[in-house]
């Protein structure tokens, strides 16, 4: 009797950015809202949650590619990321026409209540110096949009 091999893979099926959460959810048999929670949450309380998403994103393969070569499956997910960075910065790029002021008014009032929520020290868990980097691309998506 074969036993059937359980590999990682990103999943097609169940996904909201690349199916990085649904490939890890169905390996786990867990829910994938579950593991979405938990990027988030490493991402607000670091950030290396968006550099593990970004990596797994890279090396997994998809679902209906999973027996393919790791070289392969590379260049074809670098391609997938590149057309998605392009298709963020497009879509950043015709919102900022559209209504450049509520954009950067929404992006500073948000940055205000984390200030202010610190200072209150209501949200000690957004560890600003650490965020950083995120506010940094967020606020070069806007500089290019314009």
């Amino acid at each position: 009797m074969a036993v059937k091999e359980k590999r990682l893979y990103r999943s097609e099926k169940d996904k909201m950015i690349a199916g990085v959460c649904g490939g890890i959810a169905t390996y786990f048999d867990i829910d994938a809202s579950l593991v979405r929670l938990g990027f988030v949450a490493i991402i607000l309380l670091g950030g290396s949650g968006l550099l593990a998403y970004l990596i797994l994103w890279l090396i997994l393969p998809v679902e209906s590619d999973k027996n393919q070569e790791i070289g392969d499956t590379m260049k074809k997910n670098v391609e997938e990321l590149k057309d998605a960075a392009e298709s963020v910065a497009k879509e950043t790029k015709t919102i900022t026409h559209k209504s450049g002021k509520s954009v950067w008014g929404l992006f500073l009032i948000g940055f205000g209540i984390i200030l202010l929520l610190q200072n209150f020290g209501v949200a000690h868990f957004l560890q600003l110096d650490k965020t950083w980097p995120i506010l940094l691309v967020v606020f070069g998506f806007l500089v290019l949009g314009k």
